[in-house]
């Protein structure tokens, strides 16, 4: 009994760490002054959805299994696009506030 629980310990673990790692890359990567790096995540999490929908649908599989199996893998993408939406949003408040700030000190 403590092996088994051992056991499913050690795989929760393992996937809370597989999953904490793209979203703390996709956190850094969205505090980047330049955006394109904060996509890249997305893009490639999209495009190894599609594959893996593909990939389902090729042995004869049917076309609702491999929508399934897209919009499933596409979770990830959607919980790294909320993390660039939001971060960007406070990067372009804080621009937008150092922005006042200067034209307020031009105006004194």
């Amino acid at each position: 009994m403590a092996m088994t629980t051992g056991m499913i310990f050690s795989a929760a673990l393992f996937f809370l760490t597989l999953s904490l790692v793209p979203a703390l890359m996709e956190f850094f990567l969205a505090r980047l002054e330049a955006r394109w790096p904060g996509l890249i995540l997305p893009a490639l999490s999209v495009v190894s959805a599609g594959a893996l929908a593909l990939q389902s649908s090729a042995g004869g599989g049917q076309l609702w299994m491999a929508l399934l199996v897209f919009l499933l893998f596409n979770i990830p993408t959607a919980v790294m696009l909320v993390i660039y939406f939001v971060m960007r949003y406070f990067i372009n408040r804080k621009k937008r506030r150092e922005e006042e700030e200067k034209m307020r000190l031009r105006d004194l």
